[in-house]
């Protein structure tokens, strides 16, 4: 029972067009969505909705791996910076908040790029889409 998903019930602020959610249909079985620009906000209107907390699944379905160090570390990919070096793209995945760091191959050193609270998927592919540098 450990494994299982948890939900929560989100606010209106946190919903926008790609938001990931389930909603409880006619046959009273929870339903996955994503909000298109379409059909906006119809199922917030209908039906009893949730959104799964951010989890182990969500952060590797992003493309990261679990560090065989640490399961709450996990590693995203690794960027040659002119100016920096290269580096890789991590998130730390604790109680009470997420880290988005970056980890630089000469030293070892570790940059937090952004540290928070971030609720589910949704919310997270915001912020590392603000945060991390894509290639040219």
């Amino acid at each position: 029972m450990e494994n299982q998903p948890k939900y929560y019930t989100p606010d209106i602020r946190e919903f926008h067009v790609g938001f990931e959610f389930e909603y409880l249909n006619l046959d009273n079985e929870w339903e996955p969505t994503v909000i298109r620009e379409r059909d906006c906000f119809k199922y917030l209107m209908e039906f009893p909705f949730r959104v799964k907390i951010l989890d182990k699944e969500d952060i590797e379905s992003l493309g990261y791996k679990q560090s065989g160090l640490n399961k709450e570390i996990f590693h995203g990919k690794t960027v040659d910076d002119p100016i920096n070096g290269k580096f890789t793209y991590g998130i730390a995945l604790g109680r009470n908040e997420l880290v988005i760091f970056n980890r630089y191959e000469v030293d070892g050193h570790v940059q937090d790029i952004f540290r928070g609270i971030v609720k589910n998927k949704s919310e997270l592919q915001r912020i590392l889409k603000m945060v991390v540098k894509e290639e040219e």
